[in-house]
């Protein structure tokens, strides 16, 4: 044991005096050696010195706050104005010399839109019409046709069929009539002469389309497209006869007005009521139709509305007499779209409706052409 205790005594030292005695402190300097007047200070070796990152201030001048308040011979800006401690009198704001009399905007302000470029107000749809309404038969039956009878897709039409299409105003012929049409169908000067005696709903179309799909669409053509035609109202007893114009996409009931089916559209002269696959009461539009009058109806494919610029207006003695736009005819209650067949996507013809008996109108002014 005694040789471990020698051996701990060599390694650690005195035991008196626990610090390593290989390094000695430097003695403490005098305090005369470190007043300022011979420079120097306490602190490590050069060595271990800090490089100083600031230098040190020399302006040894002590900051003494300014005696408050100012003394009377400051200069600063407006002590010259400073009294005794009273306020500043008031000067009033010198009155203005404007004269421009203002007065407030009224209410509510008028708008930088003008009326055309608003869309029209929603029609009222009806459930039945005030004039004449076929029967549930009748509407259950055409209905199961257009289910059964898909649209035709765009066909490819002879030249001569197409260049028998008048691009002004002119006269075209009808297709056949229904068989169950009772009357006659004849050509006159300048147009064709339907005569209903006694005869069912019926609806007559055009012998050759008014647009061709696959010829007029503004998308092969990169132009607009406008068609249209007219009927000259000869008779048509208030109470015993009606005539519908309007358009439709084949095939179509024939045993139904335009209108009351997808595809087609029409504007019937016994209420003046607006139909687009609607086989209820139609549409508020405007007043019936009258013998003696010449009823207008066209169609417009814009170029650049992509399908929603589509447009319909009628004219009534050749002036306008309202329009409305296809997709204005969304009807989400009653699940059908107006636009099927007739948002440019089939062959489009004119589409005449007849009933009763007394009726005589001529069908004319047909035309077609590009915007």
């Amino acid at each position: 044991m005694d040789h471990i205790k020698k051996w701990s005594r060599k390694l650690k030292g005195p035991q008196d005096n626990p610090i390593n005695p290989a390094y000695n402190f430097p003695p403490a300097p005098h305090p005369s050696e470190c007043s300022p007047d011979n420079g120097s200070s306490y602190g490590p070796p050069p060595s271990e010195q800090q490089e100083q990152l600031w230098p040190t201030p020399t302006n040894t001048n002590t900051y003494a706050a300014p005696s408050f308040p100012a003394s009377s011979s400051s200069t600063y800006p407006h002590d010259s104005e400073v009294n005794d401690g009273a306020p500043p009198a008031y000067t009033p704001c010198p009155t203005s010399t404007y004269t421009d009399d203002y007065k407030p905007p009224a209410f509510p302000p008028p708008s930088s839109t003008t009326i055309e470029d608003l869309p029209p107000p929603p029609s009222i749809s009806h459930e039945i019409s005030p004039a004449f309404n076929s029967t549930r038969a009748l509407s259950d039956a055409g209905h199961r046709f257009t289910t059964l009878n898909p649209l035709f897709p765009p066909e490819r039409f002879p030249y001569a069929l197409l260049s028998s299409i008048p691009t002004h105003p002119a006269p075209l012929s009808l297709g056949p009539p229904p068989r169950h049409f009772r009357g006659s169908i004849s050509a006159v000067n300048g147009g064709v002469l339907v005569e209903a005696n006694g005869t069912e709903d019926a609806c007559l179309t055009s012998a050759a389309p008014l647009f061709a799909a696959g010829y007029h669409h503004p998308a092969n053509t990169r132009r607009g497209r406008v068609f249209g035609y007219e009927v000259m109202v000869l008779g048509l007893p208030s109470e015993a006869a009606l005539v519908a114009v309007g358009f439709a996409a084949k095939p179509y009931p024939a045993f139904r007005l335009p209108g009351w089916h997808r595809g087609s559209l029409g504007v019937h002269s016994d209420d003046g009521r607006r139909y687009c696959n609607d086989d209820h009461g139609g549409k508020d539009f405007g007043p019936p139709f009258r013998a003696g009058e010449r009823i207008g109806i066209s169609m417009r494919f814009p170029i650049d509305t992509g399908g929603r610029g589509i447009e319909i207006f009628v004219t009534r003695d050749g002036k306008p007499a309202g329009g409305w736009r296809l997709y204005e005819e969304m009807d989400s209650q009653r699940g059908k779209d107006p636009t099927e067949g007739l948002d440019g996507s089939r062959d489009i013809y004119a589409a005449i409706g007849v009933w009763g008996s007394g009726l005589r109108v001529v069908v004319d002014n047909f035309y077609s052409r590009e915007e």
